[in-house]
């Protein structure tokens, strides 16, 4: 997988988690005393923009160690036999 692969991935799971988050908190509060659905728009506003720059500053930088560290454990199976 290449890097802008891994960010899309991240975009659109940035959205999801806002998304149910969102959801999740608004429904457990009372989604009419939360504000409804012009309040769930206005928190997705808020929430998925910050969520994305971690996507695009963390991300690159994290997904290269990360991957060698997961491979790495893979491969210590794979020696033992």
């Amino acid at each position: 997988m290449n890097k802008k692969t891994i960010v899309m991935v991240g975009l659109i799971g940035c959205l999801l988690t806002s998304m149910a988050g969102i959801t999740g908190l608004m429904v457990l509060r009372g989604w009419s005393e939360q504000g409804g659905w012009q309040e769930w728009i206005s928190r997705l506003m808020i929430s998925y923009p910050f969520s994305c720059l971690v996507v695009l500053i963390v991300f690159p930088a994290m997904i290269p160690k990360l991957t060698l560290l997961l491979d790495s454990f893979g491969n210590r199976g794979k020696n033992l036999n």
